[in-house]
Formats: C-alpha cells, sequence, structure tokens
C-alpha cells in the first residue's frame, strides 16, 4: 500500500518513501479528475496500473487529496483466487454428476437387459430364475411378466389335457 498526499495541481507533496516527493513527481491530470470525481479508480503510477482512492484535505488555504494506491494485480488477486476456485470446485462438481449419471443408468441398463433376457425366455417357454432388481418398477414388471407366464403355461397344460380327452373322445365314437 502506498500513500501520497498530493496538491490541486497533482504534485506530490508526501509520500511513504519520499522518493516522489523529492523527485518533483506530479500524478497525471487525468487520473486527478477521475479520483476528484469517483473517489477511487485506477490510475497508471510509473507505469503501474494502481488501484487508488482518494479524500480532499483542506487545512485553512491548503487544498490536499490523500490518495491511497495498492497495485492493480493485488487487490484484483482475492477475486481471481475465488473465480478459479469456484471454477475448479464445478469442473469438479460437473465431473463428479458426470461420473454418478453414468454409474446410475449403467446399473439400469444392466437390469433392462436381464429382464429383456428373462422375456426371450419366457417367450421360448422356458422359465428363468426369479431375478431381484433393486428398481421397484423393474422388479413389479417381472413379477408381472413371470405371472402372466405362469398363467399361459398353466392354459397350455389345461388346454392340452382338454385336447387329449376330446382326441380320446373322438377315437372312441370313431373306432368303437
Amino acid at each position: 500500500v502506498q500513500v501520497l498526499i498530493v496538491d490541486n495541481n497533482g504534485q506530490i507533496i508526501a509520500d511513504g518513501d519520499g522518493l516522489k516527493a523529492r523527485q518533483s513527481a506530479m500524478l497525471p491530470i487525468g487520473a486527478m479528475r477521475q479520483l476528484e470525481s469517483l473517489g477511487a479508480g485506477v490510475i497508471a503510477l510509473d507505469e503501474i496500473p494502481w488501484f487508488a482512492s482518494s479524500a480532499r484535505i483542506s487545512v485553512g488555504v491548503l487544498d490536499w487529496r490523500v490518495i491511497v494506491m495498492r497495485p492493480e494485480a493485488l487487490v484484483y488477486q482475492p477475486i481471481f483466487n475465488i473465480v478459479w476456485v469456484s471454477m475448479a470446485s464445478i469442473a469438479v462438481l460437473l465431473g463428479i454428476a458426470v461420473v454418478l449419471f453414468v454409474w446410475i443408468t449403467r446399473r439400469f441398463s444392466r437390469a433392462t437387459e436381464k429382464l429383456s433376457q428373462d422375456a426371450l425366455s419366457l417367450e421360448r417357454g422356458e422359465m428363468p430364475a426369479p431375478r431381484r432388481f433393486r428398481v421397484k418398477e423393474l422388479h413389479a414388471l417381472d413379477h408381472s411378466l413371470r405371472s402372466m407366464a405362469n398363467s399361459l403355461l398353466q392354459r397350455e397344460a389345461l388346454l392340452k389335457q382338454n385336447n387329449e380327452v376330446l382326441e380320446a373322445r373322438v377315437e372312441e365314437r370313431t373306432h368303437p
């Protein structure tokens, strides 16, 4: 942090180390006007951007300004650090979300593939071993498919039995 005392013309009257005052250094008029109008802003001194704020001191006929300056890079560094940490955190959270999404969808797709394989087995007339699905809806669908398959197998067995009885009656009537 650097503190300057400057007159209305921009002449540096005093500074922390006394170098600028001994060298009769001056602040640019544009920087002085900016500080007068806004009270704070970025000014260039020795070709280095400084963030400066100013306050008027009136003692008798003296109309001076106290200017407190800090290198612009040091003022914005905490902000840049916060932005960097925020962006890194967002990237990490986004990565975690993508990994979780992929993991969940793979688990769900594996479960639906198993259910699809069981449905194909049921179509061929085979009764696959019961499975336990963690997804409630898939478990209910598996249970419904098995119930329908059992019902169809029972009806098929009943139809075969009825068919045998009818064939026996037809045989009995055609071949006395």
